[in-house]
C-alpha cells in the first residue's frame, strides 16, 4: 500500500501538471488536500510496515528503501527534465533562427537523452553503498543517495544550459553573417 500511495504522490507532484486547472481557491485547496492525503497515506503505510512486530523477514527493509530511493530519484529527474524542456525551448528556437519544428525536435531529443543518462545513473548507483538494515540506516542511505543524484542532476542541468547557450550564440552568429555587406558609393 505504501508503494501505491507513493506512486500516486510521484504522479501528482512530478508527472501531472495541474496548474492550468487550479483557477479558483477551492480547486487549489482540493489539490493541496489531496497531495497532503497522498503524503500521509505513504508515510502511514510505510511506518506501519516498519514497526510491525509480526514482520518475519528483515530482508524486506532494504527492498522498500531501494524502491523509495528509485521513485524519489526518478520523480526528481522527471521534474527537472520537464522544466528544462519547457524553458529551454525559447533558447533553441532562437538558436535555430525561429524554426520551431526543428527546435522542438532537438528539445525532445535532449530530454530523451537526459532521461536515459540520469535514469541509468540512478539505477546503477543503487548498487553502491552499504545495504541498509534499519529504518534509520535507510533514511541515511536515501539522503546520501539523493544528495548525489541531486548533484548529478545539477551538473546535467548546467551542461544543458551551457549547450543551449552555445547553440544560441551559434544561431546569432550565423544569422548576422547571412546578410552580405552593402557597399555605399
Amino acid at each position: 500500500m505504501a508503494i501505491f500511495w507513493g506512486m500516486q504522490l510521484v504522479v501528482a507532484l512530478f508527472v501531472f501538471d495541474a496548474s492550468e486547472f487550479l483557477t479558483t481557491w477551492y480547486f487549489r485547496l482540493g489539490y493541496y488536500v489531496l497531495t497532503a492525503t497522498f503524503i500521509y497515506q505513504t508515510i502511514a503505510y510505510d511506518v506501519a510496515h516498519f514497526i510491525n512486530p509480526k514482520r518475519k523477514d528483515a530482508m524486506e527493509t532494504p527492498v522498500y528503501i531501494y524502491i523509495a530511493y528509485t521513485i524519489i530519484s526518478i520523480g526528481m529527474t522527471i521534474w527537472v527534465a520537464r522544466t528544462l524542456q519547457r524553458n529551454g525551448r525559447i533558447f533553441l528556437v532562437e538558436a535555430f533562427g525561429g524554426k520551431e519544428e526543428m527546435a522542438d525536435s532537438v528539445n525532445h531529443l535532449l530530454v530523451v537523452g537526459y532521461y536515459l543518462i540520469n535514469c541509468g545513473f540512478i539505477l546503477l548507483y543503487l548498487r553502491f553503498g552499504t545495504k541498509p538494515e534499519t529504518l534509520v540506516e535507510g533514511i541515511e542511505y536515501i539522503a546520501t543517495k539523493l544528495g548525489v543524484v541531486l548533484l548529478v542532476l545539477g551538473a546535467m542541468h548546467f551542461f544543458n544550459i551551457f549547450n543551449f547557450d552555445r547553440m544560441r550564440k551559434k544561431g546569432r552568429l550565423s544569422a548576422s553573417t547571412d546578410i552580405p555587406p552593402v557597399i555605399d558609393k
